[in-house]
């Protein structure tokens, strides 16, 4: 399996909003899928890459072994894909500078976390739970990863 706009095609046209990917010319759906995956591999992924100056997240070393790019890792980048375009299209209220919430009538709008230029969707966490690093312990003169 692989992040391109062939199988981001077959994985958004079996989800809800998936729509809003069909409605995307081809550069369009290269963009957001680069610019998502751009971001998302930053992220502090477990583990090393597997070879030295490799630019793809994966494959990685980890626990001993080999790790091929796994589907949670696709299905992740492809949720952040959509929160992008539906950011692009707002969709998804940007909260105003020092906004927590609106109230309107009956109606409100509660922003979670700090207003940030880039964000992880939560779709996105729940694919990429588990495939990113927890924090670090600290030990003299160096740093151990906790898993």
């Amino acid at each position: 399996m692989n992040i391109d706009i062939e199988t981001a095609d077959i994985y958004f046209s079996t989800r809800t909003e998936g729509e809003i990917w069909d409605e995307l010319t081809p550069d369009e759906k290269q963009k957001a899928l680069t610019t998502a995956y751009n971001f998302v591999k930053t992220l502090p992924f477990i583990g090393q890459k597997y070879e030295e100056g490799q630019d793809d997240i994966f494959p990685r070393f980890f626990a001993g072994q080999k790790i091929e790019l796994p589907k949670d890792v696709i299905f992740g980048i492809f949720e952040e894909t959509l929160a992008l375009i539906k950011k692009q299209k707002n969709e998804i209220p940007e909260p105003p500078e020092g906004i927590k919430s609106l109230t309107l009538g009956n109606s409100s709008v509660t922003f979670e976390g700090e207003r940030t230029g880039e964000f992880l969707s939560k779709n996105s966490q729940i694919f990429l739970n588990g495939w990113l690093k927890k924090g670090f312990d600290i030990e003299p003169e160096k740093f151990k990863e906790v898993y």
